[in-house]
């Protein structure tokens, strides 16, 4: 642990994290660039490209590590703003997520693929994905659509919380 990196609670173990303050004068701007660091010592700076790799390397069965992830690096609120969530696991390796926003109504209702690909307050371009697609058959895309209507509200919410 140096050079600014350590352990996260967001991150499994053996993952290391450090955020670079960058101040943009010009813009008038400063942000966090996130940097994740692999147990293979690779530098990824994309939370998506993280979240990609822990599905797709299948070593993570527990789904906290994917819920604590997006909790600490996937939402546009910060992580104090969340009063609690609850997550699952659904069929074909489809995790639901829903996070529920302190003293408002707001719910931020997120679905993960198989593939590691987020999509936040997106149910019904999800839903349109896998009409789309080739890899389901006729009958797990009617089974996936039931999956969402059950545990998400379809009703598009507001992408950005007032």
């Amino acid at each position: 642990e140096s050079d600014g990196w350590g352990k996260h609670i967001g991150l499994p173990e053996g993952w290391m994290y450090r955020g670079l303050q960058i101040c943009v004068a010009s813009w008038g701007v400063d942000f966090t660039e996130h940097q994740f660091l692999t147990p293979e010592f690779e530098i990824l700076s994309d939370p998506a490209t993280v979240l990609k790799s822990f599905v797709i390397s299948g070593n993570f069965k527990s789904d906290s590590v994917f819920s604590k992830f997006v909790l600490n690096f996937g939402l546009d609120v910060p992580k104090d703003q969340i009063e609690s969530f609850e997550w699952i696991e659904g069929l074909y390796k489809l995790r639901l997520g829903k996070f529920f926003l302190k003293g408002k109504d707001h719910i931020i209702q997120t679905i993960l693929t198989k593939q590691g690909k987020l999509f936040i307050n997106k149910c019904e371009k999800f839903l349109e994905e896998v009409k789309d697609e080739d890899q389901y058959s006729s009958g797990e895309k009617e089974e996936i659509s039931d999956l969402i209507l059950k545990h998400l509200s379809v009703k598009p919410l507001p992408s950005k919380i007032p």
